[in-house]
């Protein structure tokens, strides 16, 4: 992306694998940016800076991250304001492992 986000540019596609963690959390999005600003704009360690201001605004969507981190033994990454984790590759889990959490398996297709 380019200019203030307008210019979009194609980069090659590359297939990948994504497991979907999806909580039974509800989290506003305006709440989450409300937290950013108050928070000072902070950035997130993994690439998303929303993370740091949902788990803020929504403490048990890092209850959520280290439950999904001890059941993979993956760090998972939060999709924009929350609150589905995601992490790459198809983890296969017993469903008692995460229960209530819905599990997506998908796959990036070319366009």
């Amino acid at each position: 992306m380019s200019g203030i986000g307008e210019i979009v540019t194609p980069l090659p596609f590359e297939e990948k694998k994504v497991t979907l963690f999806i909580p039974p959390i509800h989290v506003s999005t305006p709440a989450v940016y409300r937290a950013w600003d108050a928070l000072g704009c902070p950035k997130g360690d993994q690439g998303n800076d929303l993370e740091p201001a949902a788990i803020h605004a929504f403490p048990e969507l890092g209850q959520w991250k280290k439950a999904i981190e001890k059941a993979t033994q993956q760090s998972p990454l939060l999709a924009g304001s929350g609150a589905t984790w995601f992490v790459l590759g198809h983890t296969q889990l017993d469903s008692a492992q995460l229960a209530g959490v819905q599990v997506v398996y998908t796959t990036t297709r070319p366009q």
